[in-house]
């Protein structure tokens, strides 16, 4: 009996030490948002199925689309929010390389976050934070190529 309830003990330990947050908290960003609506200018875009997420886990961030056929197509970032105001997204994954553009490091168009250019780094990308809580956001782009301010609204999964 005395060895069972030592096994039990080192069991329960072993689980309470476990992370649930790889390489540290980053509150309220940490987990999987849904993407319920896009809108420009505060007209819901229609185009947009509600079928994109957002995962942050340290400094990365993927974005998920689940198409027609539920495949998933998924783009890599890093992203930072030093004092909550904004958001700042990087999809330049070409240090060294910058003629490269890839796909995975290609932010969905529906976004209409810059264009990266061949040779160029990609242009970061400055959200403004909206509302922040630990089951809701939203998040606002102003694009300075079509002058539209894009409106991003999320729930948490």
């Amino acid at each position: 009996m005395r060895t069972l309830t030592a096994s039990a003990i080192i069991c329960l330990c072993a689980v309470m030490a476990g992370c649930t947050h790889n390489n540290g908290d980053i509150g309220l960003w940490f987990g999987r948002w849904q993407l319920t609506e896009i809108s420009a200018d505060g007209n819901p875009l229609t185009e947009y199925s509600g079928n994109m997420s957002w995962a942050f886990q340290r400094d990365i961030v993927g974005i998920t689309t689940v198409t027609d056929y539920h495949s998933a197509l998924e783009t890599w970032g890093q992203w930072k929010s030093d004092d909550n105001t904004y958001l700042s997204l990087n999809f330049d994954y070409t240090w060294d390389h910058p003629e490269n553009i890839s796909p995975s490091f290609t932010p969905p168009a529906i976004l209409h976050f810059p264009a990266k250019h061949e040779g160029e780094p990609y242009p970061p990308v400055m959200l403004d934070i909206v509302e922040q809580t630990s089951s809701k956001m939203t998040l606002t782009y102003h694009s300075a190529a079509d002058g539209v301010l894009y409106t991003y609204k999320f729930r948490k999964q």
